[in-house]
């Protein structure tokens, strides 16, 4: 019963992923990128933000 369960649950969410709108990521790149953030999550009205990062992309800066 549980694995009906498990099934089902998993094609309904398959099903409403395709009908979801989805955001396309907006990629920001090259000299002075990041700059251009405050502008950008102004202009999307954007509340909150998660940067993701890791040393070696501190260190290449």
């Amino acid at each position: 019963m549980y694995t009906f369960y498990c099934r089902s649950y998993q094609t309904m969410m398959r099903i409403a992923s395709a009908v979801l709108p989805w955001r396309k990521p907006k990629l920001l790149e090259g000299i002075n990128s990041l700059s251009k953030l405050p502008k950008l999550i102004k202009s999307k009205k954007i509340e909150s933000v998660l940067i993701v990062t890791d040393k070696g992309l501190l260190q290449s800066v």
